[in-house]
């Protein structure tokens, strides 16, 4: 609306000072010729000059308009598919805000929470493997692509993993598994929740064993294998039917007498 306004200005101002123009020439061939006087040739040139700065005024009016309406065009700096708008139609916005998610469907990556356990044996570049509940039946290669170096609220550290395969059945907020190597043996593996592995100053990885004679546990090292959706891997360390802490490890100390937990 502005930027119609501006160009109808424009035109009456150009109009005006053509008018403006024609009446101030005309008014100088009469007073030459001596038929109107200085002050009636004044008064025309004045208007002529009112009528040029009209006109100039309108067209910096019109730029303006122009300039503002360029802000209304949204270019996307790369190409890519719309994800989501979360704005509606004429809904007032501030600067900064969100007005569209774009996806570029080039370098997707999938986010995980790695337990301060195994966060130590991930490096960039190692491989991995991702599975999507909305695609089964497939798994993704990916690689790791970053590794974080805080630990969240949630007690873990966050890394991030690129896909090295396209498939247009990924949406962005898909929950995905992955799955980990951390070079297991070929031993039989024992899975347990890997918030029950803590590390050691060394690098040696241990859980606390319940030793059911005495009702107290003890720290016990033991050897890791990979991450799965169902748990990490113990490969060496742990028998079948052993019991271990999964719950306040780093409140308990060796010797410390404990009680299980009812099913």
């Amino acid at each position: 609306l502005q930027w119609k306004q501006s160009q109808a200005q424009l035109a009456q101002a150009d109009a005006q000072l053509v008018q403006a123009k024609a009446d101030y020439e005309r008014k100088r061939q009469l007073y030459e010729a001596k038929n109107v006087s200085k002050s009636e040739l004044d008064g025309a040139e004045a208007g002529f000059k009112s009528a040029a700065a009209q006109r100039e005024s309108a067209a910096k009016a019109l730029e303006l308009a122009k300039q503002q309406l360029g802000y209304c065009v949204l270019s996307a700096p790369l190409d890519g598919s719309l994800a989501e708008v979360p704005v509606e139609v004429q809904q007032a916005v501030s600067a900064g805000q969100p007005v569209a998610m774009l996806s570029s469907g080039d370098e997707l990556e999938v986010e995980v929470g790695i337990p301060e356990a195994l966060i130590g044996r991930i490096r960039v570049g190692d491989p991995a493997g991702v599975r999507f509940e909305a695609i089964p039946g497939r798994v993704f290669k990916a690689a790791v692509s970053q590794v974080g170096i805080q630990m969240s609220a949630s007690t873990t550290y966050l890394v991030k993993l690129r896909l090295q395969e396209k498939d247009a059945r990924i949406r962005i907020g898909m929950v995905a598994e992955t799955t980990f190597s951390f070079g297991a043996g070929e031993s039989a593996a024992i899975l347990v929740p890997a918030v029950a592995v803590s590390p050691t100053p060394g690098g040696d990885r241990f859980v606390w064993v319940f030793q059911p004679e005495s009702s107290t546990v003890a720290k016990r090292n033991v050897r890791i294998g990979d991450l799965t959706s169902d748990g990490l891997e113990i490969v060496e360390g742990l028998a079948p039917g052993e019991t271990i802490v999964t719950r306040g490890v780093n409140r308990v100390s060796e010797g410390m007498k404990v009680k299980l937990l009812a099913n």
